[in-house]
């Protein structure tokens, strides 16, 4: 009923001599062969150049996302203000539902914080790196209240170099609220109030101590 060649073709679909592609035996292999091509070689500077701090918190962050369910996660971005050392600060968190109900939620999160060089930090750039636990309650179908906790590393950079041995420590508790535009967006705002280790760069020492800030953010759930 089937002929031989019906059958072999569907075990083996691709020619035994199928040439691999280029990636796989790389494009730039000699300098000054015919086949380098020296825009490769610009774009793997490029890279290189990228900061240390940058390429840790994309691993974290990548990393703790492939270990979510593609319909409990979330992902926020914020923007908020240290009322002690009067000096702004960003944030991008990705999380997940671990367990809920109608008016409960319980949540885990990565959360990455980049704060500029305030005077009080003696010139240095702080890249707070935290495991967060976070809980929700509803209140109302647009309106949830949430409150947290977390702990993490600190990565340390003066003028826009980081050193492996910069590193402190960090722990925090948050709450606010959160207003829900629909099912995948909400607006929230709330405070948050951090503890750090004492800061080290070089031969200098800081003790930074505690901070309190101020934030708003944009949230959206996949």
């Amino acid at each position: 009923m089937f002929g031989r060649s019906s059958v072999s073709d569907s075990l083996c679909p691709l020619p035994l001599k199928t040439p691999l592609p280029k990636a796989f035996i790389g494009e730039n292999p000699v300098p000054g062969s015919a086949q380098f091509n020296p825009n490769n070689e610009s774009r793997a500077m490029a890279l290189v150049a990228i900061p240390m701090k940058t390429k840790i918190a994309a691993f974290i962050s990548l990393m703790f996302a492939g270990t979510l369910s593609a319909s409990d996660t979330y992902v926020a971005l914020s923007g908020g203000y240290l009322l002690d050392t009067e000096t702004e600060f960003y944030g991008f968190r990705i999380g997940s539902v671990l367990s809920s109900d109608e008016v409960n939620a319980h949540h885990i999160e990565v959360d990455i914080l980049t704060i500029s060089a305030p005077e009080d930090y003696q010139g240095v750039d702080l890249l707070p790196i935290q495991l967060n636990y976070r809980f929700t309650r509803k209140l109302a179908d647009t309106v949830s209240l949430y409150a947290g906790a977390g702990a993490g590393g600190v990565m340390i950079s003066r003028g826009g170099s980081s050193h492996s041995d910069d590193w402190a420590w960090a722990l925090q508790v948050f709450g606010g609220a959160m207003y829900h535009l629909n099912a995948q967006f909400s607006l929230g705002g709330g405070m948050r109030f951090i503890h750090f280790s004492d800061v080290t760069s070089g031969s200098q020492s800081k003790d930074i101590g505690n901070d309190t800030g101020v934030e708003l953010f944009a949230a959206y759930s996949f």
